[in-house]
């Protein structure tokens, strides 16, 4: 299982993903630049954002992309495998007809893949004036 990049799950939080994981990504301003967390730190909410500087946001596991995708469409998830094997695929199909994608994403990873299409199935935020 591979965790998600940072800039992934920062899109994903912007899109409204529920931020009730167990594993974080955690930035915080060192003076300089803002440096990601070399690795996913298990924390509550609380203990993130106990930092003023911090931007945090959860990496959620393949099974709640997977849910959250669901959640946006009636239509059927498939997650797919290249023929390579480098490449996976998760896309929703039409009920009606099984051969027609109606969306699909790609990636390393089966997280990154499902990830990208939770974006594309996402409603769109209005832009704050």
């Amino acid at each position: 299982m591979e965790m998600l990049s940072y800039k992934i799950c920062n899109r994903l939080k912007d899109a409204g993903f529920p931020q009730k994981t167990e594993k974080y990504y955690s930035v915080i301003y060192d003076g300089y630049y803002l440096q990601p967390a070399k690795e996913a730190i298990v924390r509550t909410d609380e203990v993130i954002e106990e930092h003023e500087y911090t931007r945090s946001c959860s990496s959620p596991n393949l099974s709640e992309l997977i849910k959250a995708c669901c959640k946006l469409t009636d239509k059927r998830f498939e997650l797919h495998r290249s023929n390579t094997k480098k490449y996976w695929y998760a896309m929703v199909k039409d009920d009606k007809d099984q051969d027609i994608v109606a969306l699909q994403e790609d990636g390393k990873s089966p997280e990154t893949a499902t990830s990208k299409l939770y974006l594309k199935l996402c409603p769109k935020k209005p832009k704050e004036k």
